[in-house]
């Protein structure tokens, strides 16, 4: 038993190393309601944080600014500047052929992805390398795929 134990922890740490690797995210748990148990995830912001064994992470870059009134002004608050988060661009990350590591593989503006969306009348790869694509589907979805057969979407 205690051999098997330490295969799947083996196996487990194997898959999942190159993964922690790209922006130090580290394996945590938390509770699911609806499933009564404690889910493993990744704790540094990707969306696809759930897909321990994900070839690809997905990220929304984002960046702070001061929050402005009408007239130009700073907003302030118990003396201190508001600041507004906004997301500058999605980033994928992954491990391509011949690497050792998870690489930054896509960055995609997000004004471009905007206007690439606005004007979508049917699905549509927005981006493609090495066989990972991102994609969106009119029904308001952004997707991505990797050459493993691994698929993940989310609401745009």
């Amino acid at each position: 038993m205690l051999r098997k134990g330490l295969v799947v922890l083996v196996v487990l740490l194997a898959v999942t190393t190159p993964v922690l690797a790209q922006g130090g995210g580290k394996i945590t748990h938390e509770y699911n309601e609806d499933l009564d148990a404690m889910l493993p995830l990744f704790d540094d912001g990707r969306l696809n944080a759930y897909d321990i064994d994900a070839p690809i992470a997905v990220f929304y870059d984002t960046d702070s600014r001061p929050r402005l009134e009408a007239n130009g002004n700073w907003v302030w608050k118990d003396n201190m500047i508001v600041y507004d988060e906004f997301v500058v661009s999605l980033d994928l990350y992954a491990r391509l052929s011949g690497s050792d590591s998870f690489q930054k593989i896509m960055c995609c503006p997000i004004e471009e992805l905007n206007a690439q969306v606005a004007a979508a009348t049917h699905d549509l790869v927005l981006m493609e390398r090495e066989g990972y694509r991102l994609g969106y589907s009119v029904s308001g979805y952004f997707w991505v795929s990797a050459p493993n057969g691994y698929f993940f979407a989310w609401k745009k």
